[in-house]
């Protein structure tokens, strides 16, 4: 129930709002929660807003997602009740090692012949990055993520998983799937669809089928982003959207072709 007079703003110990706490205790957006309840972000913010309706079958999933009581959910939200949020991530630590990203840059150079047979794809995961997760069980590892090269070009630097320089909240489709990553779209050439820097979610055992989005790993500590377009032969063939065309990586370069099966929200 929502108080509003004389421009007081309405009192915390709604409902709505002790849901927002519990979310913002764990340090989750309102995507992020939406994505563990298996529902929209409109429909989390309208039901802690008080605007929708949180019937018992809303209290079950929303306190499975968050991991506690559904009594939990109906308390008020007082001061003395309310988790101290997480400190911020320390900052990635990354290689700026010039002669690292040189040496990248000239592989990426010979990675893309100008002319390319129809050709395809080692697909599945063949670059031995299954292991356990690192860090918390309810998130991932950031194992890959762009960097500006030394010509000026933004390069993929994909890392191992106990290399990740940090974790990423995991989405509950990915629960238990050991082996699963994220990586940030280093680059624009997959725009509209994916935008620079939005997370992308890798699932290490869904074999990539023609059209599917996929993470290309390549052999010298990088990676691409593409629709695979072609599957079998000497290359791995993926399209791009900006500019649009397709571009063929030797299959020797591959160290594997692993699907994208989600994306958070930009």
């Amino acid at each position: 129930m929502r108080f509003r007079s004389h421009g007081v703003p309405a009192p915390v110990d709604t409902i709505g709002n002790r849901i927002r706490t519990l979310r913002l205790a764990k340090g989750w957006s309102l995507q992020q929660l939406a994505t563990r309840v298996g529902a929209s972000k409109p429909q989390i913010d309208k039901l802690e807003k008080g605007t929708r309706r949180l019937t018992a079958d809303w209290q079950e999933r929303i306190a499975t997602a968050l991991g506690v009581d559904r009594a939990a959910l109906l308390a008020p939200a007082r001061p003395t009740e309310v988790p101290a949020r997480p400190a911020p991530a320390a900052p990635a630590v990354l290689d700026t090692d010039p002669r690292r990203q040189d040496t990248r840059s000239d592989t990426l150079d010979t990675a893309y012949p100008e002319s390319s047979p129809t050709v395809s794809v080692v697909s599945g995961n063949t670059s031995g990055a299954v292991s356990s997760m690192a860090g918390d069980s309810d998130t991932l590892p950031l194992r890959g993520f762009g960097r500006i090269g030394p010509r000026g070009q933004p390069v993929g630097v994909l890392l191992s998983p106990s290399e990740a320089p940090e974790h990423v909240w995991m989405p509950a489709p990915l629960a238990g799937v050991a082996g699963a990553y994220a990586v940030r779209m280093p680059d624009t050439s997959m725009v509209p669809r994916y935008q620079p820097g939005q997370l992308l979610f890798v699932h290490p055992y869904r074999t990539p089928r023609v059209g599917d989005p996929v993470v290309v790993l390549l052999g010298d500590g990088r990676f691409v982003v593409g629709l695979l377009a072609t599957a079998g032969g000497e290359n791995v063939v993926i399209e791009r959207l900006a500019p649009p065309g397709r571009v063929a990586v030797q299959a020797s370069l591959v160290r594997g072709v692993e699907r994208i099966v989600l994306v958070e929200e930009p």
